[in-house]
């Protein structure tokens, strides 16, 4: 199933906490699927919600076969809110939702997100996991990944995370997650 993150329509209904939005997705991916195995996958916002709802299905003994991640920093280095406003304001700028953009009230999605991003903490995430990171992230984001998710693979991609998503560094993204999965179905 994918998902949209709740609050884009309407920001007052936005989680307000990381765990608390993975929570509710695992709990829609398993009404779906309830025994899985699971293949979770998150850009930017969404790469630290996936990670977040690995911890909860890996903890009960649900294999989450495939999860990759790309597009974000390490949870443990989320903190500073400007650089992930600058992304959910681009990322939102391409989705047609300006109106969110230029918005300075506190509900906005962009400022819930980023306040559950600056509060949000975790532990290392045990088993198989891919990380797909642009070039322009420093040295110190890899570490951080590392550290975050000791058996990942780590790639790189010769962009800014906000060129990810589009041509031709698409392409290369989607070979890079289609030889994780082939790699993790093994």
């Amino acid at each position: 199933i994918g998902t949209t993150a709740r609050g884009l329509a309407d920001p007052v209904a936005c989680h307000q906490t990381v765990e608390s939005e993975a929570a509710a997705l695992v709990e829609a991916v398993q009404m779906q699927d309830p025994d899985g195995p699971y293949h979770l996958f998150g850009y930017g916002y969404g790469a630290v919600l996936a990670f977040a709802m690995a911890h909860p299905l890996r903890d009960t003994g649900s294999r989450v076969r495939y999860l990759a991640l790309t597009g974000s920093r390490a949870p443990s280095l989320n903190g500073k809110t400007d650089d992930w406003m600058r992304s959910l304001s681009r990322a939102f700028s391409r989705s047609g939702k300006r109106q969110l953009l230029s918005d300075p009230q506190a509900g906005s999605v962009e400022i819930s997100h980023a306040k559950a991003l600056r509060e949000f903490r975790t532990r290392p995430l045990s088993g198989p996991c891919c990380v797909i990171m642009g070039t322009s992230m420093a040295r110190d984001h890899e570490a951080a990944w590392r550290a975050c998710a000791p058996e990942a693979v780590i790639n790189r991609l010769n962009c800014n995370p906000d060129q990810m998503l589009t041509r031709p560094t698409v392409k290369i993204l989607a070979e890079i997650l289609r030889e994780c999965a082939n790699t993790s179905f093994n």
